[in-house]
């Protein structure tokens, strides 16, 4: 499914299982309630896309993700990569456990919605600014990401 055009989709309730929809393009889709396993969502675009409580993505590499601007409405990312992604002005994080933010673009982000971030988040080389909101008891430096200048 990589490449696959998803735009404006009605998604919500579907399953992704071992999937591999690497540049695909999620943008405006319904994904409440979708579920995404042990899937490959590489450079996937989600900007305008539809998030909920019951959206979940469990053991998924979002390397170089789109989902600038995203209200994530409490999703749930467990053993989520996203290095390099951009993750720009996102807000209403869920519980995060076992993510990579490495090297990705946290300009704006707001993580206050996330009560506190367990020791196996990654922040290195992550870029935030001065709009970027860590979650309770993250020290950008000492976690070694950048700030942007």
């Amino acid at each position: 499914m990589s490449g696959k055009d998803f735009k404006d989709a009605e998604l919500g309730e579907s399953k992704f299982f071992r999937a591999r929809t690497n540049n695909a393009n999620f943008s405006g889709a319904d994904l409440v309630n979708a579920t995404f396993q042990q899937s490959t969502l590489a450079d996937a675009i989600f900007t305008g896309a539809k998030f909920g409580t019951g959206t979940s993505f469990n053991q998924v590499t979002m390397n170089d993700a789109n989902l600038e601007g995203v209200n994530l409405n409490g999703a749930d990312f467990d053993q989520v990569n996203f290095r390099g992604a951009n993750l720009k002005n996102t807000k209403n994080w869920g519980d995060i456990s076992r993510y990579s933010f490495q090297n990705a673009n946290l300009r704006g982000a707001d993580f206050s919605s996330i009560k506190s971030a367990p020791a196996e988040v990654q922040w290195a080389g992550a870029i935030y600014d001065d709009k970027t909101i860590f979650p309770s008891g993250v020290d950008p430096i000492a976690e070694r990401a950048r700030k942007a200048n």
